[in-house]
């Protein structure tokens, strides 16, 4: 599967709230560097992020991929509710 596929997949996902197929996406030790929850286990962080979340709406902008290489960066807008408001 290339990266701008698993790219559009990761927002759907997410957007879904869909956590397991989020999770799928990373290796078995794939980490998540959150400005709000500290560096975590990437499972870890969506389970959390989504215990969070009443709502989210995410809009993709851009998919930016360095050839050669697996590095890929994604460019979106993501609005978040948490169920505190």
């Amino acid at each position: 599967m290339n990266k701008k596929k698993i790219a559009k997949q990761y927002i759907t996902y997410l957007e879904n709230e869909n956590i397991g197929q989020v999770v799928t996406l990373f290796n078995h030790n794939g980490m998540v560097d959150s400005p709000l929850y500290g560096i975590k286990k990437a499972d870890e962080f969506y389970h959390e992020l989504n215990r969070d979340t009443s709502n989210s709406e995410l809009n993709l902008k851009g998919i930016f991929e360095e050839k050669d290489s697996c590095n890929l960066a994604l460019y979106f807008t993501y609005k978040w509710t948490l169920k505190n408001n």
